[in-house]
């Protein structure tokens, strides 16, 4: 059995130093749940997070997003194809 040579005390801050952006969060269309989440976030120090599934079809009162098709490129003989 290998032994760890490395041991520290644990350190867990209740609160970040600085305000925190959560760049990589999943609500997973709990907006029912955004009023217990945003007292949670201010006592923790998050200023914001990203909704990365950004599920706007479970949200009743807002439509889904339309499905946008890519324009073709129109090739000339003047500019060549990258």
């Amino acid at each position: 059995m290998l032994t760890s040579y490395l041991h520290v005390p644990a350190h867990e801050p209740a609160r970040a130093k600085f305000p925190v952006f959560d760049a990589h969060n999943h609500l997973w269309g709990a907006w029912s749940r955004a009023a217990a989440i945003v007292p949670v976030m201010d006592e923790v120090g998050v200023c914001a997070y990203c909704d990365l599934l950004a599920q706007l079809a479970l949200r009743p009162e807002l439509p889904a997003p339309a499905q946008k098709s890519s324009p073709k490129k129109k090739s000339s003989a003047n500019s060549p194809d990258l």
